[in-house]
């Protein structure tokens, strides 16, 4: 499921921007007119993790030479 929450940045101060960034996995958030994928550090985390254990399963999915 992918849910879109919009904030208005008039009416929001800079501190409810943080938690707002920090409550979610990712933010993407427009600035100088370019857009930003921002992620939580337990999401980067997550992420490290996936790659570390695909490599681990391409390593054991491979025959054992002479076996």
């Amino acid at each position: 499921m992918i849910v879109l929450c919009t904030y208005s940045l008039q009416e929001s101060r800079t501190v409810d921007m943080i938690d707002v960034a920090r409550a979610h996995q990712c933010t993407i958030a427009l600035r100088n007119g370019n857009w930003e994928f921002i992620e939580t550090p337990e999401l980067k985390q997550a992420k490290r993790e996936i790659r570390r254990l695909n490599s681990a399963l391409d390593i054991l999915s491979k025959p054992f030479p002479g076996h």
